[in-house]
């Protein structure tokens, strides 16, 4: 089977579309979610702002 990488693309971009688009199948930021950007990240300086970022969450959910 030859698929072309505009249509494997465009695959994509529709499941994307579904999903966004589908409130049962649809991805939100839950409220009490915490968001880290790791685009511009190595691999392991994400890995070490996600612990910090567990790490201090945990630390205030005993100092509560």
């Amino acid at each position: 089977m030859d698929v072309t990488i505009d249509e494997i693309l465009a695959q994509i971009e529709k499941r994307d579309a579904d999903d966004k688009n589908n409130p049962a199948g649809a991805f939100f930021i839950a409220e009490d979610a915490h968001l880290l950007d790791t685009t511009k990240l190595s691999i392991e300086t994400a890995f070490q702002a996600a612990l910090e970022l567990v790490n201090d969450v945990l630390a205030q959910k005993k100092s509560s």
